[in-house]
This record gives structure tokens, sequence and C-alpha cells, in this order.
């Protein structure tokens, strides 16, 4: 089978789209299969032309477009699309030739028009780098950016919907156990919102920075490491942080298997296997998490679960997460590229089948 891998200007956080790009790549030629990758929109209609590839398959923001028409409706081949953010922040297209595949289960919800077709599977893993023997220091590592959370406010303050931002948020704040995006579609329902765009970036950016500080700054008693953009100041004063600065994705892998924990605290994402959660169990450390459904469904007692009403750290330290190794592998197997691209090309085949 042939395969077009594209590839945009939207690389991710620190090189991450590469890096899965890449992988994939990987795990389709190990597959068997023909991969092409291809950019800008001149050279992925050439691969269209030349080379009539049976599907094509991309990340992040899909910006494959010819006078304002999808190229995979242009060339009739049927296209994959990784929706791996809020939904509102991404293009959002309606055709028999695009299917999204979402990170998150709740991402459909905000999906608009809902598409007829569309899976579901977080961004998997390579499967060759295992590491679960290394001595490692004691330590919880957070990838991720924090903003300063009084320019938030204040940017808040500013918009002329402020009034309607600060009642959504108000509730918010003090369940947020609570889904974002289920909140947000019932806010809605009820309120007339003129800016949208507006409302969700501020409202998604103060929330996802208040959570993140909230537990930030409730782990005193572990060394904290934290790699990624820290515009909060408060928290690099704290006696046990110690900031690395942005970190490529590439040596992520490499920072997890030097410490104990690997710390997620989710994007707004209530539904989702997050890769630095995949990532952080490959690299051996025992991952922490906010507990949702889909999560608990997967792995049990392998993670360190928390909730906001009533976090503790302590809980830590006696740590669940990767009790038995080789449960653990096995889940992760579930989620290898291999696994989830031979998903897609089922899907891909049945599909065709139901045309022809």
């Amino acid at each position: 089978m042939k395969i077009l891998l594209i590839e945009n200007s939207f690389s991710g956080a620190h090189g991450s789209f590469q890096k899965f790009l890449s992988e994939i790549e990987h795990a389709l030629e190990k597959l068997g299969h023909r991969v092409f990758r291809a950019g800008d929109v001149q050279d992925v209609a050439a691969v269209y032309k030349q080379q009539e590839p049976n599907f094509s398959l991309g990340i992040g923001k899909y910006k494959s477009l010819i006078n304002g028409k999808l190229i995979c409706d242009v060339y009739e081949i049927p296209h994959y699309q990784w929706i791996v953010d809020n939904p509102l922040k991404m293009p959002q297209y309606s055709s028999e030739n695009f299917t999204p595949i979402f990170i998150d289960r709740e991402f459909v919800e905000l999906y608009e028009p809902k598409p007829k077709h569309f899976l579901w599977f977080p961004l998997g893993i390579a499967g060759d780098e295992n590491n679960y023997n290394k001595s490692r220091e004691r330590g919880i590592v957070f990838a991720g950016q924090v903003k300063n959370l009084n320019s938030l406010q204040a940017e808040i303050r500013r918009s002329n919907q402020h009034k309607l931002i600060e009642k959504f948020l108000s509730d918010l704040l003090q369940n947020l156990d609570d889904s974002f995006i289920v909140r947000y579609k019932s806010f809605l329902l009820n309120n007339e919102i003129v800016d949208l765009e507006e409302f969700f970036r501020l409202t998604n950016s103060y929330l996802r920075c208040f959570k993140r500080l909230n537990v930030l700054k409730k782990i005193r008693q572990w060394p904290l490491i934290l790699a990624g953009n820290i515009a909060e100041e408060s928290l690099l004063r704290k006696p046990n942080v110690i900031h690395l600065g942005d970190v490529p994705y590439s040596d992520l892998h490499k920072l997890f298997s030097k410490y104990t924990h690997v710390l997620h605290i989710s994007p707004n994402f209530s539904a989702c296997v997050h890769d630095r959660i995949l990532r952080g169990l490959v690299a051996g450390c025992q991952v922490i998490a906010e507990e949702n459904s889909v999560l608990r469904a997967i792995f049990g007692d392998e993670l360190i679960y928390f909730r906001y009403k009533n976090f503790d750290e302590q809980s830590f330290e006696i740590g669940k997460g990767n009790r038995g190794l080789r449960t653990t592998a096995k889940i992760l197997e579930r989620f290898e590229w291999k696994n989830i691209l031979t998903a897609v090309i089922d899907d891909y085949r049945k599909r065709v089948d139901n045309v022809e």
C-alpha cells in the first residue's frame, strides 16, 4: 500500500510532530507499506498525481487546500487527520474524503459540522524505547507550558466579554475535576457569545494555567523538575523546583528515564490518553495523572491518580503505578504505532470496500 504523510509548519511542542511523523513513517515501512512525505501544497499535489497513494495522513492543522478546496477532495484520495488539540483551535472540515482522528473522546462534541465518520486514537509510541530497569533519582517531571496567571487575568479584563468569561470561569474554578468541554457546551446553550474564538481562547488558557499552578504549587516535598516555558515567576521561586527550560521532544525519553515520576496535568482534555502518559510509562516512570473514566478503564491501577478537590502529594510516595511491569508492557503494546496504524488501514479498507 502507498501512503502519503503530509507535513506542515505546525510542528507541535518543541518538534513533537516531527518525531511523531518519523515514528509513523518507520512503523508503516516495517508493516511493508511504501511511504511518501510532502509538506507544501505543490509537493502534496505532485505526490497525489505521480504516485497515486491509497490514502494520506497528517497531524495537527490541515493546511492542504487549493483555492479553498481540500486537496484530498480535488484528487479524490481519502485523508486521515489526527486532531491533537481542542477542535476549536483547528480548522474544521466536512468531507467524505476527510476523516478526523480525535485524541479525546469529547472532541467530537465541538467539531462542526459533526463528522459522519471519525476515529479515536491517541498519538502512539514507537515500542522500542522501553526502559524499566535503570536506577533513577527521586523526582517528579512535568513537561509543559505554564503561562502567567496575572497576565491572563488582565487580558480577560480588557475583553468586552469579560463578564461572561468570568461567569463561566467562576463556577468551573470551584469544580476543577469537571470536564471543560461538557461545561463549555452547556454554557453556550444558555448564553449568547458574540466572539466565540476569543471566549474559548481566554477561558481555555486561563483554566489550563490555573489547574497547572493549582497542582504544581502543592508539590512541596518532592523535587519538581519543570521542562518547558514557565512564565509564572512564583513557581520558579519554589525551593524544590528545578527549571530546565524548553526541552526538545526527542529528548524527553532521556529526561523521564532519569527520574522516578512523570506528572501529567491535562490541557482541558478529560477523555484522553495523552502522549505524556504513554511516554512516561515507556520510560519506566510511575505516572501521575488526573483521574478520568478513560484512563481508569484502560490502565486500572497502573497509574497514580489525583483529583483536584483532594490533591495529596503523599500518595505519590506509596504509588501503585507500574506494580506489574508485564501488565504495563501489555497495555502499552496496544498503543504502539504499528497497532494503531493497522487499525487505521483496516478502517480505510472497510470504507473502500463499502464504496465499491
